[in-house]
């Protein structure tokens, strides 16, 4: 009977031990969230984008007053709007959040003395929804070979 326990607790931490390393590799699917950020003298509204990894990104950049742009610090990218008679009035940065974490956006167009502070940020939920159901695979694991311990 122990050595069935033990056999079997050994099984369920193998198939999450599995789980939690296939599931490295693979990049979320997400889905596309839209974002209308409007820059002003000295600050984006709004300041902060929240996504989960694996999203379809879309920031569509407008000037309330004066040139601004946004250029997204760990993704590499960005735009700028010139606000010049005839010339665009809005920009647009697509991308996919494959990174977790916070990253610093930033106006990357001097638009005056307070150019350095207008920053925002990024964040960038993890989705990995097989590391919770492996966790859930060892928690029932462990209460199994519990219960059956207890038993004897």
């Amino acid at each position: 009977m122990r050595a069935r326990v033990i056999l079997l607790a050994l099984v369920v931490l193998g198939i999450s031990a599995l789980t939690i390393s296939s599931a490295q590799g693979t990049s979320p699917k997400g889905t596309t969230k839209e974002f209308i950020v409007i820059a002003k003298q000295w600050e984006f509204d709004p300041s902060v984008i929240e996504v989960n990894q694996g999203d379809t990104v879309i920031i569509r950049l407008r000037s309330a007053d004066v040139s601004h742009g946004l250029f997204i610090e760990g993704y590499d990218i960005g735009t700028a709007i010139i606000t010049k008679e005839g010339w665009p009035r809005e920009k647009v940065i697509k991308f996919v959040a494959d990174k977790p974490g916070v990253f610093t956006f930033r106006c990357n167009v001097t638009c005056g003395p307070y150019h350095p502070f207008m920053t925002g940020k990024l964040i960038v939920k993890p989705n990995n929804p097989e590391r919770g159901i492996s966790l859930f695979a060892i928690i029932l694991g462990i209460a199994v070979t519990g219960y059956y311990i207890a038993r004897r």
